[in-house]
């Protein structure tokens, strides 16, 4: 349903349309789930089988050499919540209501390695260790570069890159934080316009996401959903670079529209 960007009443509508989807999802001929049934099923699925089937297509696409990990980006971006009424959401400084999914990338092949997802009102540097620890542990990337922006410059999180990651931190400083008395250079600003296209890569990697995989399109209240929702949305973006890397097509990592065949 993420995939195709459709709802559990088409999906069962194309099910019983084509009966070699059906088989191949494991319905036999003339019993096919119904809607409501497909809509109870999805609900009652916990996080830890999305955790665990994201893990394995992140596990597989290392193995096909797909996702590479060398340089590592890190930002987050923020998702709308579904309604005014969540509690917990939260306002960000942009004045946005809603979710903050903080995302570690592979700047080289474009792919999720790992996510959290938290209020939008918390703050972004508490995040990217946990991230890192997890990408460390659960997939021993042979990370060499780690790039983010002047919210993640703290001394925990150039501790951790530089002493247990094992890489170099290119991580923007902004000398004005020290007050008027550190004006900013010509030369930081050339360094900064620099490397701002560099990390900027997780930038049109979030807009790939929102625009062609729906990760703006939040349909529930709570955090559980939230996490639910871009667990579905990475797992669509591995599985379409999955069955790219499958066909020989590296052409069409992204390409979700035309890597699908339009039932």
């Amino acid at each position: 349903m993420t995939v195709w960007q459709v709802s559990p009443e088409t999906l069962v509508k194309r099910l019983q349309r084509w009966p070699d989807l059906a088989a191949a999802c494991g319905y036999s001929a003339g019993q096919i789930i119904s809607s409501s049934q497909l809509r109870r099923r999805r609900e009652q699925l916990g996080l830890w089988v999305y955790f665990m089937t994201f893990c394995a297509l992140v596990w597989v696409l290392i193995g096909r050499g797909v996702l590479i990990g060398r340089d590592w980006v890190i930002d987050s971006t923020i998702i709308d919540a579904f309604s005014a009424h969540d509690a917990q959401a939260g306002w960000s400084f942009t004045k946005r209501f809603g979710y903050k999914v903080h995302m570690l990338i592979c700047r080289d092949s474009l792919l999720p390695i790992m996510f959290l997802v938290s209020p939008a009102n918390r703050n972004d540097a508490p995040w990217a260790v946990p991230l890192m620890l997890l990408a460390l542990l659960l997939f021993r990337l042979p990370v060499a570069v780690v790039r983010a922006d002047a919210a993640y410059f703290t001394r925990p999180i150039l501790s951790f890159i530089v002493g247990v990651l094992r890489a170099t931190p290119l991580v923007v400083f902004n000398p004005r934080k020290r007050g008027k008395k550190a004006p900013v250079t010509q030369q930081w600003a050339a360094e900064e316009r620099r490397k701002r296209g560099q990390r900027g890569y997780i930038e049109r990697f979030f807009a790939v996401l929102k625009r062609y995989f729906g990760l703006n399109r939040l349909q529930a209240q709570g955090a559980r959903p939230a996490y639910r929702h871009a667990f579905e949305v990475c797992l669509a973006v591995l599985v379409v670079a999955w069955l790219a890397d499958t066909l020989g097509r590296p052409d069409l990592l992204h390409a979700r529209s035309r890597i699908l065949a339009p039932c």
